[in-house]
C-alpha cells in the first residue's frame, strides 16, 4: 500500500531519529567500555613488577601473567593514558557541541523575543531588551565627576563589548549608532573614535547614506579634519549593489573629495600637500565619469598627464583614462547637436556626416575620416541610430565590453567548477544557472558584477547591443580583435607626446 506523501516522510523521519538514537546508545556503551579497558591497563601497569627476579618464571595463574608483561609494561602506561586523554577530549567535546546548541537555541529565543517586542513600535524597550542600561551624554557626565572623556571612553568600551558578543544580534545598527552619536556627545573631538565607529557602521549597514548622516554630525562638531571628511567620501567609493545609485554615489564621493582639496589648498604649500591633492583630484576625475560630470573628468585627467611630477606609468593611466572621458564629452555634445537638429527639421540626421560642419566647430571633434565622419578619442567611429537619434562612442563600448566579459567568463569558470569542469551548452543554460546561484543568500553578486551586467546578471546580452558569441566547446567569450590595448588604447602614446613640451618646460 502506498503511503501519502506526508506521512511517507514523517515515517523517513521517525526512522532517522531512531537510528541515530540507537547508534548514541552503542556510543555510551562504546565509551564506558572504552574507559574500562583504560583504566585496566593503568592497574596492570601497577602490579606488574619492575623488573624479574628469577631466571625461572615463578608462580602460576595471575602472578605468572603479570611477570610475562614485564617488557610491555611501559607499553601499558602509555596505552592507558593515551586512551583515557582521548575518551576525556571526546567527553568535553561532547560537552562543548552541547552547550554551542544551547546557546544557538537562547540566541534563537532572543531574536524571536526582539522581533516580539519591536512589534509594539517602541525602539527604546528594543534597546532596554538587548543592553539594560543605554545611558545619555549628561547622566554620565555626573557619573565620572565631570570628566566627559572618561564618560566617552566607558561608551567606547561598552560598543567594543557589545560589538564582540552580540555583533550579529538584534538591531545592532540602530543599537550602536546610538553608543556612538552619545560618545561624540561626551567627547566630541575623539576622531579616531568616531572614524572607528563609522567604519563599524558601515559593515552593518547597507544603506550608507544612513552612515554618511553619523559623518556628517562628527564633521559638523570637528569641521576642519580631514580624516572625517575623507572617511565620508570613502563611504561612496565603492560601488553600489545596484546600479541605479552608480551615479549619486560617485556624486556624493565628489562632493566630499572636492572639500578635502579645498581644505589642501588652505594650507601651507609643501611636497606632501600637492601630492595628497594630486592624488585626491585623480579619484575626483575617475569618480566624475560615473556621476556623468564628463568635462571635469576630462579636465582633470588631462591634468594628471600634464604634470611633469607624475611617473610616466601614472601618465600613461591617467592618458588611457582621458581617452574615455574625452569620448563621452564627445558623445554628449554631439547628442545634443543632434537633438537640435531634430528640433529643427523634425527629424533625425540620417547621416553623421550632416552634422559634420557644426562638429568641427568643436574643438573637441579632431579627427574625422575621409567621408568626414567624426572618430571618437579612442579612433573608432561612433555608432549611429538614425531611427532613435542616437549616438555611442564605439571606443566607450568597447572598454564595457571589456568589463563585462571578464565578469561572463568568470561566471563561466565557477560554472565548471560546479559541473565537473562542463560547460554550460549555451548562454541560456548558463542564465538559468547564475540566477538560481546568485538568488543564494550565501552567493551574493559583488558590486562589480551588478555594475558590469546589470542588477538582473544578464549573461547573454552584451554592452554591444547584442547577445554574445559563445564558443560552447571552449566555454569562452570572444572580443572583437580590437579589444587588446594595443589597438584600444593606441591613442595614449599620442596624447602624452603631444604635452611633452609641458614636461621640458619644467
Amino acid at each position: 500500500m502506498e503511503l501519502d506523501p506526508q506521512v511517507q516522510s514523517f515515517v523517513e523521519l521517525r526512522d532517522r531519529y531512531a537510528f541515530w538514537e540507537n547508534l548514541s546508545q552503542w556510543g555510551y556503551t562504546a565509551w564506558f567500555a572504552a574507559f574500562a579497558l583504560g583504566a585496566l591497563l593503568l592497574i596492570l601497569y601497577a602490579f606488574v613488577p619492575r623488573v624479574q627476579t628469577a631466571v625461572v618464571l615463578p608462580g602460576r595463574g595471575l602472578q605468572r601473567l603479570l611477570y610475562r608483561l614485564i617488557p610491555q609494561r611501559y607499553i601499558l602506561l602509555h596505552l592507558g593514558i593515551v586512551l583515557l586523554l582521548v575518551l576525556c577530549a571526546a567527553s568535553h567535546q561532547t560537552e562543548l557541541d552541547h552547550l554551542r546548541g544551547f546557546a544557538a537555541d537562547r540566541d534563537k529565543q532572543h531574536e524571536a523575543l526582539i522581533r516580539k517586542i519591536a512589534q509594539s513600535k517602541d525602539p527604546e524597550a528594543v534597546f532596554r531588551a538587548q543592553y539594560l542600561y543605554m545611558p545619555k551624554g549628561n547622566s554620565l557626565v555626573y557619573m565620572t565627576a565631570g570628566n566627559p572623556q572618561l564618560a566617552a571612553d566607558y561608551i567606547w568600551l561598552t560598543s567594543q563589548q557589545y560589538v564582540v558578543n552580540s555583533f550579529r544580534r538584534g538591531q545592532k545598527f540602530d543599537m550602536l549608532l546610538r553608543f556612538y552619536q552619545t560618545m561624540l556627545e561626551l567627547d566630541p573631538h575623539w576622531i579616531d573614535a568616531a572614524v572607528n565607529g563609522g567604519k563599524v557602521l558601515s559593515a552593518l549597514e547597507q544603506n550608507r547614506y544612513a552612515v554618511e548622516k553619523f559623518y556628517i554630525d562628527a564633521i559638523v562638531k570637528n569641521p576642519g579634519k580631514l580624516t572625517l571628511l575623507n572617511e565620508a567620501g570613502r563611504l561612496f567609493v565603492v560601488p553600489p549593489l545596484n546600479p541605479e545609485l552608480r551615479k549619486d554615489y560617485a556624486h556624493r564621493a565628489i562632493g566630499w573629495f572636492q572639500a578635502v582639496v579645498n581644505k589642501l589648498k588652505q594650507r601651507k604649500a609643501s611636497e606632501r600637500r600637492d601630492k595628497m591633492i594630486a592624488e585626491f583630484e585623480d579619484l575626483i576625475a575617475r569618480l566624475s565619469v560615473e556621476s556623468t560630470a564628463y568635462e571635469l573628468a576630462d579636465s582633470l585627467l588631462l591634468k594628471n598627464v600634464k604634470d611633469p611630477a607624475n611617473s610616466k606609468e601614472f601618465r600613461e593611466i591617467s592618458a588611457r583614462d582621458w581617452l574615455n572621458a574625452r569620448s563621452l564629452v564627445q558623445q554628449t555634445r554631439m547628442q545634443a547637436i543632434i537633438n537640435a537638429y531634430k528640433s529643427r527639421k523634425a527629424k533625425f540626421p540620417e547621416d553623421l556626416t550632416e552634422i559634420t560642419d557644426e562638429l568641427r566647430k568643436d574643438p573637441v571633434f579632431r579627427d574625422f575620416d575621409e567621408a568626414g565622419k567624426p572618430l571618437d578619442a579612442f579612433g573608432f567611429h561612433f555608432e549611429y541610430d538614425p531611427a532613435r537619434g542616437e549616438v555611442r562612442s564605439y571606443g566607450v563600448v568597447l572598454r564595457q565590453a571589456i568589463q563585462a566579459a571578464s565578469i561572463v567568463r568568470a561566471i563561466i569558470d565557477t560554472y565548471r567548477a560546479n559541473h565537473n569542469g562542463q560547460p554550460p551548452a549555451d548562454l541560456n543554460e548558463l542564465q538559468r544557472w547564475v540566477r538560481k546561484w546568485y538568488a543564494d543568500p550565501r552567493n551574493p553578486p559583488s558590486a562589480s558584477m551588478t555594475n558590469a551586467i546589470g542588477m538582473e546578471l544578464n549573461v547573454i546580452q552584451s554592452p554591444f547591443g547584442k547577445p554574445w558569441t559563445y564558443e560552447a566547446d571552449k566555454g569562452w567569450i570572444p572580443l572583437p580583435p580590437e579589444s587588446v590595448p594595443a589597438i584600444l588604447f593606441k591613442n595614449a602614446e599620442r596624447v602624452m607626446e603631444e604635452h611633452a613640451p609641458d614636461l621640458k618646460a619644467h
